[in-house]
């Protein structure tokens, strides 16, 4: 039967696909030291799958957006924190070409192989405004991948002089201006790093500043890239790009899972039965065939979303907020049917699957963790489009 999963659709998806036996190889010791191994790192940046996002003139690629669903998918079938690190960390590469050109060429100029961690919501210190820039400080949690990268974006909030909120502003920074504080003690996803950045008083020049949530920021449309205009990439919505970016890691998470029951299921028995051979009871075919059907489901989900993104850059058109909306439920709907999938195939197995160093038990927890980012809320997702739908204002998330 072919492969959903398996569909190459380009050199990137290919040299993804080909590292699997690494990441699987590594998976164990990756979890037991919180952090990917030397090797698993190695393997994503020498295929250039860092890269897919960034700038043709840096060498990089511009890949589409299904093009990144389906590398992470591919990667995460192997290991679902190196998936889920590499969907972070591109996408923070998709996020700093909104700078200028000026500050892109500080993250890429003299080094293509730049790789960047982002974190999604500002801290609880206010922006100083000064002569040609800002000076921040504060402590941003959750900094998936910042063990492997050369720069980070940080979030801050600008406040005026009565205490009012204005803007949330990207920074990006050198890591070596940065401490790491080692917090990311987790049940799943041990392995991406998701530590505590901190910064004191650290000025950032006003060419690696960007707003998100102002009038000439990035939700509305403002693009401070100059060459936007020639490459549909950086003119999708960020509430399209930047909620796709990860389904694929935990699409793929779930294949591996449904691969581990495939395999095991022939072998078992049903005890306290009659059935001497799992595979011929007729409750574990169906569960396992819905569990199929749920990340088939998924993907097409991904799928249809990636597409609406990128056509929305290649018409230059910015879609309508229904669209933008569709978007992100699409997102977070493929991000709960795997999840729905791979608690179907937890059943399947058994306890025997939850043994210590088990790869169910692993992808378990993956998923399990990776679900619950605030981003992919179900309750808010759909309320969002159904919001809009019914032709009322969308007023449970900013975030569109």
């Amino acid at each position: 039967m072919p492969d959903i999963m398996e569909k190459v659709t380009s050199p990137l998806v290919e040299r993804a696909i080909g590292i699997r036996d690494i990441l699987k190889r590594d998976s164990l010791k990756a979890d037991e030291d919180r952090r990917l191994t030397d090797a698993m790192a190695e393997a994503m940046i020498t295929n250039d799958l860092y890269k897919i996002w960034v700038p043709q003139r840096y060498g990089g690629y511009e890949g589409t957006i299904r093009d990144h669903v389906d590398m992470c998918a591919a990667v995460s079938r192997g290991n679902a924190s190196a998936g889920w690190v590499l969907a972070m960390q591109t996408a923070v590469s998709w996020m700093a070409c909104w700078m200028n050109e000026e500050g892109q060429d500080d993250v890429y100029k003299n080094n293509p192989d730049a790789r960047l961690v982002g974190i999604f919501t500002p801290c609880n210190v206010p922006a100083k405004q000064v002569d040609g820039g800002l000076v921040i400080s504060g402590a941003w949690p959750y900094a998936t991948g910042c063990l492997w990268s050369d720069w980070a974006e940080v979030m801050v909030p600008l406040i005026d002089d009565q205490g009012n909120f204005l803007d949330a502003l990207w920074c990006f920074v050198p890591m070596s201006d940065l401490r790491i504080e080692d917090t990311w003690y987790c049940m799943g996803m041990k392995a991406t790093g998701s530590n505590t950045l901190h910064a004191e008083n650290l000025f950032v020049p006003e060419h690696r500043v960007v707003s998100m949530l102002g009038p000439k920021g990035v939700l509305a449309g403002v693009q401070n890239n100059p060459y936007a205009e020639s490459s549909p990439l950086y003119r999708i919505p960020l509430s399209m790009a930047g909620t796709i970016c990860t389904t694929g890691s935990v699409i793929g998470a779930a294949q591996a899972a449904l691969d581990y029951v495939l395999e095991k299921t022939p072998k078992r028995m049903i005890s306290y039965s009659t059935y001497m051979v799992q595979a011929e009871y007729p409750v574990s075919q169906v569960q396992i065939a819905e569990a199929a059907t749920q990340i088939d489901g998924a993907l097409l989900h991904a799928h249809r979303a990636a597409d609406d993104a990128w056509e929305a850059g290649v018409s230059g058109e910015w879609p309508s907020e229904t669209r933008r909306a569709r978007a992100r439920y699409d997102a977070s709907y493929a991000m709960r049917q795997s999840k729905l999938a791979v608690d179907t195939l937890a059943s399947v197995a058994g306890a025997s699957g939850f043994v210590e160093g088990s790869e169910l038990s692993r992808i378990y927890r993956d998923v399990g963790v990776a679900t619950l980012h605030g981003v992919f809320r179900p309750d808010i997702t759909a309320q969002l489009y159904g919001q809009l739908l019914l032709g009322q204002p969308p007023t449970c998330s900013p975030i569109l």
